[in-house]
């Protein structure tokens, strides 16, 4: 999805987009994309298994608050 809206719309920056999911295809697609990733971690204990992320939180809300408090410009894992 994000490679085809970058190609209808040439001027998407997806390096300034972040993908906030809770499975590893979620943060595979980000990675793959070149977005920054925050992952829902439902205390599955996978967090071995996943790729990077750029953080970690238990709720779509605790991710939105790090989000608008946080610059997401640099993608190493926090």
């Amino acid at each position: 999805m994000a490679l085809q809206a970058k190609a209808r719309y040439p001027s998407l920056d997806l390096s300034r987009s972040v993908m906030v999911g809770d499975t590893r295809s979620d943060l595979l697609f980000a990675h793959k994309a070149g977005m920054a990733a925050i992952w829902i971690d439902h205390n599955t204990g996978a967090e071995n298994a996943m790729p990077p992320f750029n953080y970690r939180c238990g709720s779509l809300f605790e991710a939105i608050q790090w989000w608008t408090n946080n610059s997401l410009a640099d993608h190493e894992k926090g």
